[in-house]
């Protein structure tokens, strides 16, 4: 049996609603974009896509090992963007702030998930939260004008001290994260 999974830092509840307000707000100014639900809101470590469940043990033996060689640090939440850019919007995203300890812990998964068979990330690592997924940027303009308006919005900092490994199901609604195993700092 295959279950469709990622590595992930889960944001605290406080920030998930703050982000989730901002959310909101921008509804009102993007009537073509899919917005992310508060409760889905992660950093996505890495993407595994559909995973064997005979493999979640050795999964999650690489992943204990991994965290028990990195320290919680903290990570800062400020500004808003879009991917690729603002002339051609596809993602609104909430910046993270660089953090060598992220930068750090990530380039590890993604050296050790290598070794077990996974494509190394193609891109540079660039640590945001995707807050919605533009359908169609013909009618962008207001959007694009709110979300710089806010491009210095600070939403909050908190202190990581695990990462999980996560199972994600697609339904109509969107994707329902469950946590298959945490990895404390």
């Amino acid at each position: 049996m295959e279950i469709r999974s990622f590595i992930s830092i889960n944001l605290p509840i406080a920030l998930k609603t703050t982000i989730d307000n901002t959310i909101t707000e921008l509804k009102a100014f993007g009537r073509d974009v899919k917005w992310i639900k508060g409760e889905a809101l992660h950093i996505t470590m890495k993407f595994l896509g559909n995973i064997n469940v005979e493999r979640l043990a050795l999964f999650e033996e690489v992943l204990t090992e991994t965290s028990t060689m990195h320290s919680p640090f903290d990570l800062k939440f400020s500004g808003l963007g879009f991917f690729p850019n603002q002339r051609y919007p596809k993602i609104v995203w909430i910046a993270v702030n660089t953090s060598p300890a992220l930068n750090k812990l990530q380039a590890e998964i993604d050296d050790k998930f290598e070794k077990l068979g996974f494509s190394k990330e193609k891109r540079k690592f660039s640590p945001h939260l995707t807050i919605g997924r533009i359908k169609d940027d013909a009618n962008t303009r207001t959007l694009t004008e709110k979300v710089l308006s806010m491009g210095n919005t600070y939403f909050g900092t908190f202190t990581v001290n695990s990462f999980f490994l996560m199972k994600s199901d697609l339904q109509k609604d969107g994707a329902k994260y469950t946590v298959i195993k945490e990895f404390p700092l």
